[in-house]
């Protein structure tokens, strides 16, 4: 008996052509803006404020693979974070339905065998046990993907944020009105 079983090998085989096809159809961009803009020069794209790096990119590399998104928004350090955390969870998806798959044989062949066997609980409860934690390990890795795309679409719109050290606190008083005191703050 093979430790996958032929249906995850079929899912992990559409799994494979689908990040293949995705992977190599789409061009450098993934919206049709981008080739309207890339004819503009760079002093154009300063004056309408252009956001160099388009967010609905930046978010179906994240849900193609975590991490690809924070790459293309360049957040280079979130990218193992986000890449580790769905590898280990999908590990951890295939080992427990392996080991739900083989308790639940055991199980059915035990209680054909002897439906009266002081067994069947505890082969019951393993069971469900697998089972509980494949599905929320399935939940987790969901929630991994969901975090990542929201992850990099606010990296698309803030990458062109200025993050400069040109900021200026002013506090002065106006003695001319009394005590009044005014607070300005200055952003270049």
């Amino acid at each position: 008996m093979s430790l996958i079983p032929s249906f995850c090998k079929s899912i992990e085989r559409l799994l494979l052509l689908f990040l293949f096809l995705i992977f190599f159809a789409f061009p450098k961009e993934l919206s049709s803006k981008s080739y309207e803009l890339d004819a503009l020069d760079s002093t154009a794209k300063k004056e309408k404020n252009y956001n160099s790096k388009s967010a609905t990119g930046a978010i179906i590399r994240s849900l193609v693979l975590p991490g690809w998104g924070q790459i293309y928004v360049e957040n280079y350090w979130k990218a193992p974070i986000f890449l580790g955390a769905a590898a280990s969870l999908t590990y951890l998806i295939i080992w427990n339905n392996n080991q739900f798959i083989e308790k639940k044989n055991l199980f059915n062949q035990t209680e054909a065998e002897n439906p009266n066997d002081p067994m069947l609980p505890v082969l019951k409860n393993s069971r469900e046990f697998y089972r509980d934690n494949r599905d929320r390990s399935a939940f987790f890795l969901a929630g991994v993907y969901i975090l990542a795309a929201v992850d990099s679409y606010v990296g698309a719109h803030l990458f062109d944020f200025d993050v400069g050290d040109d900021l200026s606190l002013k506090i002065s008083s106006n003695v001319e009105r009394g005590a009044v005191f005014t607070l300005s703050l200055k952003l270049k």
